[in-house]
């Protein structure tokens, strides 16, 4: 998917338990939507889940809520497939599953409602977006300041892979900089959980750009170990991803 600003890329795959960490109470979880943007989204691709994009939709076709199969884990918990702030543009865009659509500017594109869902106007969307944003940037800056329990083995002199090797604690927390877990010497990623329930993996720049290293192992054949995974990019305010990204991936900035 284009995202474009890169504001927030919330792709999450049911990660709710990770929200338990936080120390005060929210209306929301990180489980909620399978993507979140603070602003525009240009997109031709797919979202599996529910999105929240809180700007303009903009772009070609683009298709949301794919895997929304009434009681499956994917199913919105409103029942609605795509929330829009700003206007919808472009071509055709298509929610799916007998979802809703709801946005609170412009409709100027054709929207087709697969399954039977509704076409809604809210007016009161961007207040609801900005409760939404103050969660997830609070819930980043909680997870940048956990202590790191667990290692990372990265390559040396040579080639080779990253490794995350969680410690074996319930929450695995890993810290890296981005300039290492992306280098020119990065042939794979891969994680170990070793039992933990959650791996948090923070990881420090403001930019990153990741071209080479494909992401291997548990984490890219076991849909279990992706949905207990999230990759916390607190610092960044670019990034450009040319290969796939496996687990959820929080980036306020």
């Amino acid at each position: 998917m284009n995202i474009s600003p890169f504001s927030l890329g919330v792709s999450m795959a049911a990660v709710s338990i990770v929200s338990s960490l936080s120390t005060s109470a929210s209306a929301f979880s990180l489980g909620d939507y399978n993507l979140v943007v603070f602003e525009d989204v240009t997109s031709n691709s797919d979202v599996e889940g529910s999105a929240f994009i809180g700007g303009d939709l903009l772009g070609s076709s683009s298709n949301y809520c794919i895997k929304c199969d009434a009681g499956g884990s994917f199913f919105p918990f409103d029942g609605v497939g795509l929330k829009v702030v700003g206007d919808i543009e472009g071509n055709p865009k298509n929610v799916n599953n007998g979802t809703d659509l709801e946005y609170g500017g412009n409709l100027n594109a054709i929207v087709n409602m697969n399954g039977g869902g509704s076409i809604i106007q809210n007016s009161n969307l961007a207040n609801e977006f900005t409760q939404l944003k103050n969660f997830l940037s609070n819930e980043s800056t909680l997870y940048s300041n956990l202590a790191s329990n667990s290692s990372i083995n990265v390559p040396g002199q040579q080639p080779g892979p990253v490794i995350f090797n969680s410690s074996g604690d319930s929450v695995a927390v890993f810290d890296i900089d981005a300039a290492d877990l992306f280098s020119n010497k990065t042939q794979q990623i891969e994680l170990n959980l070793n039992g933990s329930s959650t791996a948090i993996i923070n990881v420090r720049g403001t930019s990153a750009n990741w071209n080479q290293g494909n992401i291997v192992g548990d984490l890219v054949s076991d849909d279990e170990v992706k949905e207990k995974v999230l990759w916390n990019f607190y610092e960044a305010e670019t990034l450009n991803f040319n290969l796939a990204l496996y687990g959820s991936l929080l980036a306020p900035l």
